[in-house]
C-alpha cells in the first residue's frame, strides 16, 4: 500500500477513535446536562440545550479538554451559554404572545391540569428566589452534579467564592421554607409571592439586606472580605 493509502488509513483510525471517545463522553455527560437543563428551562427547550451542547462538543472535539482534564466543566460551560440563549429567545416569544393576547377581547380562563407544577418547575421557581450568581451555583452543584471546583470554573470565580454563594443560597432557601414563601404542599407546590415590596426574588435588599455590590447581610463579599458597605452596617468608631 502506498503512502497515500497509509495516510488515509491513519486518518480513518483517528476518526474512529474520536467517534468512540465522543460517544463515551455523551453517554457519561448527556444525562447530567439534561437533568440540569430541565431545572433551568422547560423540558422541550432542555432537549434543545442538550442537542446543541453536544453538537458544539463534536465540532470542537479537537479543542475540548481530555475526559480526565476538565471536560465536564467545559461541557457545562457550553450548556450554560445555550441556556442563556434559549431563555433570551423564549422570553422574546413570550413577550410577543403576551402582546397579541392583550389585543384580544378578555376571555374567562380555562383551568388546565397541566399547569400544576411538576418537580422541575418547582426547582426553577426555587432558583428564581435566589440572586443569579447563587442560583447558578446551586443548580450546577446540586442538580448538575459538579464539584464546587468544577462549578467555579464554569462560572469564572474562585472555589471559595463558589462555596460562599452556596452557603448563602442554602440559608435563603431555608428561610423561604420556614417563612412560608414556598408552598410545600406536594409536587404541585409553588412559590408564594407576598405581593409587596419584598415579594419575588429573595436577593432583594428589602428581603435580606443584601446590597447591589454583591455583599451579604453581614457585609461580606463572596470571598468573606468586608464589603464596601460593611463599615456603615457594622457601625463606626469602635
Amino acid at each position: 500500500m502506498g503512502a497515500g493509502g497509509d495516510e488515509g488509513g491513519d486518518r480513518a483510525l483517528a476518526e474512529d477513535g474520536d467517534a468512540a471517545a465522543f460517544a463515551a463522553a455523551y453517554r457519561l455527560l448527556a444525562p447530567q446536562v439534561r437533568g440540569w437543563a430541565r431545572r433551568q428551562v422547560p423540558d422541550d427547550l432542555a432537549e434543545d440545550v442538550v442537542s446543541e451542547t453536544f453538537l458544539v462538543l463534536w465540532r470542537r472535539w479537537g479543542d475540548a479538554p481530555a475526559a480526565d482534564d476538565g471536560l465536564r466543566p467545559w461541557v457545562f460551560g457550553v450548556a450554560r451559554n445555550k441556556v442563556l440563549h434559549v431563555r433570551e429567545q423564549h422570553g422574546r416569544v413570550l413577550r410577543s404572545v403576551a402582546g397579541a393576547a392583550a389585543a384580544e377581547p378578555t376571555r374567562a380562563p380555562v383551568p388546565d391540569p397541566a399547569d400544576r407544577l411538576a418537580g422541575d418547575d418547582l426547582a426553577r421557581r426555587l432558583l428564581a428566589l435566589l440572586p443569579p450568581a447563587e442560583g447558578e451555583a446551586m443548580s450546577l452543584t446540586v442538580w448538575g452534579g459538579l464539584t464546587p471546583g468544577e462549578a467555579a470554573e464554569v462560572l469564572g470565580c474562585s472555589p471559595s467564592a463558589l462555596t460562599s454563594r452556596l452557603s448563602r443560597a442554602r440559608a435563603r432557601l431555608a428561610a423561604a421554607l420556614a417563612g412560608g414563601v414556598v408552598d410545600g404542599g406536594g409536587p404541585g407546590g409553588g412559590v408564594v409571592d407576598g405581593g409587596g415590596p419584598g415579594g419575588g426574588r429573595l436577593g432583594r435588599e428589602e428581603r435580606d439586606g443584601a446590597g447591589q455590590d454583591g455583599t451579604g447581610q453581614d457585609g461580606t463579599t463572596d470571598d468573606g472580605r468586608p464589603g464596601p458597605g460593611a463599615a456603615g452596617r457594622g457601625g463606626r468608631g469602635r
